[in-house]
Order: structure tokens, then sequence, then C-alpha cells
């Protein structure tokens, strides 16, 4: 076969596969892809409301007493956060929700609570200084002015980024983590472009450089059902309604102090956040060393030991 007719094949072929891809986005319209958690991901944002953190801000959920079983007050051991989406690309397409939009933190303590009021404390505080230093009035300015986001205990602060999925399986998510994928009204098993949380070039290329370092959320999916159960398809697609669920042993809640997205990614070099976990809850800052070595700053705030101490010997009432 000479060198012409091999040329020639190839332009047929590439029109043909051209053509059909062409009558493929013909017959299936633009959708906007609205990604929750996915089976791989690193992280769980949080949708943090005033409602939310008020839950937290005055004690409802540390109340745990076994001397009166009688009291009034509100005696939770789990609860469960809702996943904060990212923004739609395409404004007038129909949307396609694909994901677990619900994380469920089981057995919490009462001191575990407390670690996440402090966590949601600090971060509140540091934003609110932050705010006056910059001359502005805080007067009535809504206290959830900060990111929330759930992580594992052990992940690696200073090589990874927050908003950073990590997922090496974007492309083919296990039908035992996420069952609906066995029953998409549209045929395939998950979105087939690359959807990060972000839209950062620098963002785009630390996803796809540290995937295989940054270990996935440690996560408890809903059990799998067959397709009988599976509520009728919607079109546009809707997500998993059921939550994952973690144990708070496993994870950590970091608690970043403004609300900027974008600037929190950029911007990591003397830019403090918060981390609540079992152990307790800890300061976190990026310095640069006299040696222009990028260090990670690591400061206990308040030990899960004395969090317990006080709840166990509380002080007297003025």
């Amino acid at each position: 076969m000479t060198f012409r007719s091999i040329y020639l094949i190839l332009i047929c072929t590439g029109i043909a596969q051209f053509t059909l891809a062409e009558e493929s986005a013909r017959e299936r319209p633009p959708l906007s892809i609205r990604l929750g958690f996915c089976p791989g991901d690193a992280f769980f944002p949080v949708i943090v409301g005033k409602d939310r953190i008020d839950f937290f801000s005055t004690h409802k959920l540390g109340r745990f007493s076994s001397e009166d079983e009688n009291q009034d007050v509100e005696r939770i051991s789990e609860f469960t956060f809702g996943y904060s989406l990212p923004s739609a690309r395409l404004q007038h397409a129909p949307v396609y929700y694909f994901g677990y939009l619900e994380c469920k933190i089981k057995g919490l303590t009462e001191e575990q609570v407390r670690v996440i009021e402090k966590a949601v404390y600090y971060a509140s505080r540091e934003s609110t200084l932050r705010q006056r230093e910059a001359g502005m009035d805080v007067m009535g300015t809504p206290r959830h002015t900060f990111q929330m986001l759930i992580v594992n205990k052990s992940f690696p602060f200073r090589i990874a980024h927050f908003y950073n999925r990590y997922n090496e399986d974007w492309r083919e998510f296990d039908t035992e983590k996420y069952p609906q994928l066995r029953y998409s009204p549209f045929g395939v098993g998950c979105p087939s472009d690359y959807q990060p949380h972000l839209w950062l070039p620098e963002a785009i290329i630390n996803d796809w450089k540290f995937s295989k370092h940054v270990p996935e959320l440690s996560v408890t999916y809903p059990e799998p059902f067959s397709k009988e159960d599976w509520p009728k398809p919607i079109y546009p697609q809707s997500p998993d309604v059921r939550p994952i669920s973690v144990k708070f042993d496993d994870i950590a809640i970091v608690c970043i102090p403004g609300n900027d997205l974008e600037k929190a990614y950029r911007e990591r070099m003397n830019q403090p956040f918060y981390v609540g976990n079992s152990d307790g809850v800890y300061r976190y800052e990026m310095k640069l060393s006299k040696e222009s070595i990028v260090v990670l700053k690591k400061e206990l705030m308040i030990s899960i030991k004395d969090i317990k101490d006080a709840i166990e010997n509380p002080p007297d009432p003025p």
C-alpha cells in the first residue's frame, strides 16, 4: 500500500469519526454538570450557612449527660453536612447532577462535638479580625465568613491543596460505590469530561500531579440495591440522595477563614487555617524560612484531653 493510500484512509477515518461525534452531539443536548462527592474524591466541601453555624456556636450539640436522662436538652451523636456544589459553567443548559450530596458523621461524643465547635470558633474569630484590620465594619456581619471541608486525618496539608479532588478514577467510577452508574438514563457511567471543583490552571495541574499521593476520603457508601429499587430516572439526572458516612476518628474538619475559594487556593502563604480531629484543634500556617524553604507550622490550640477535662470538671458559675 502506497503512502498516498494510507494518507487517504487516515483522512477518511478522521472525517467519519468527526461526523459520528457531531451526530452524537446533536442527539444529546449540552449539559451543565454539577458534581458532588464522587468515589475517589479526597475532600467533602461543606455548605456553611448561618443556621448550621449557629447550631454549633450556641452549643446545641454538645449535651451528653448520663446523670439525668430526663433533662430537656438535645442529645445528638451524629450530624449530616451538605455538599457545597461548585457553580454551573453553562448557565442555560440542563443541569446534570452527579455524586453524593450529603455526608453524615456518626458516633460523635461530646468532646468531639466540642472540637468542631472550637474549630468553627477559631476560624470565625480569625475572619472577623481580618475584617477589622482591613477597616471593615463588622457590626451585623454574618458569622459564617469561612469555609469548611472534611478530609482524611492523614491529609498531607503541605503538598496537597484544598478543593482538589485528587481522583484518579474520574473517567470510570466504581459501580459498587456509586450504584446509580448502572442505571444512568444517558447510557454512560459518569461525566465524560474532567470536572475539577475549581477551574484554575494551577488547580488542575496540582490535581493531576499529586492524585497518586493523596488517598481518597475514608467514607462508607450506602448499600447497593437492584434496579427495581432504584427511583425512576429523572431528566436531567438527579444525584444519589442517600448520605455517605464517616467516622470522626478517621477524618479532620478544616475551617478556612474567608469565603473566597480562589483566594484561599492561590494565596497559601501566611494564611492560617484550623483543623479539628480526634486529637484536638490545630492552627496551621505556611511560612517561608530564612533559607527560603516553605514550611508548614502547626500549633495546638486545644487538646481533646483539655476539652474532656473541661466537660468533666466545669467551672463554678460566677
